[in-house]
């Protein structure tokens, strides 16, 4: 029974580069940054960011429902045993109709932003290292800025391609 409230707070603290070592997307920004001062700058804004600011929103949309629905932690209180999830969830929808018609492009357009940033993220990850780390390594070390934009393109196109269905 311990198990899941340790995997939740696991999971909503764990972010890949906040490991001990760093990790990869976080040396990766700092070692992109234009110097020392800049580099320790942005890490501290994400730190900022990632720690203070981002739980905010869902910590306000908590505090909400308890406003906009509170029958649901009496009933839930009340009633253990009884209430299930998928019921719970049925009279939240039922309720919440007229809400969710206005919201639906809020919405969509918020998760879709989240997916291209992340896919914006990784795709410029996977194209620094093919070219500083590959490219520049064992092919050309001697490129110029122009040739490095150009190979780092094409990667970008070769990752697209290989990440699609």
């Amino acid at each position: 029974m311990i198990l899941l409230p340790l995997l939740v707070q696991w999971w909503s603290v764990w972010y890949p580069g906040a490991e001990p070592g760093g990790g990869g997307f976080v040396a990766q920004r700092m070692l992109a940054a234009r110097d020392e001062r800049h580099s320790v700058g942005g890490l501290v804004l994400f730190n900022v960011a990632h720690y203070a600011l981002r739980p905010w929103p869902w910590i306000l949309v908590a505090l909400s429902s308890l406003i906009l629905f509170p029958i649901l932690p009496a009933c839930v209180m009340r009633f253990p045993m009884w209430i299930r999830a998928s019921s719970i969830r049925t009279w939240v929808m039922r309720h919440v109709d007229a809400v969710a018609a206005r919201m639906a492009g809020l919405v969509t357009a918020s998760l879709v932003s989240a997916y291209l940033s992340t896919m914006s993220s990784l795709l410029n990850l996977g194209s620094s290292y093919g070219v500083n780390d590959l490219y520049l390594r064992f092919f050309r070390p001697q490129a110029d800025e122009r040739e490095k934009v150009r190979v780092g393109r094409l990667i970008t196109v070769i990752l697209m391609v290989l990440a699609g269905p």
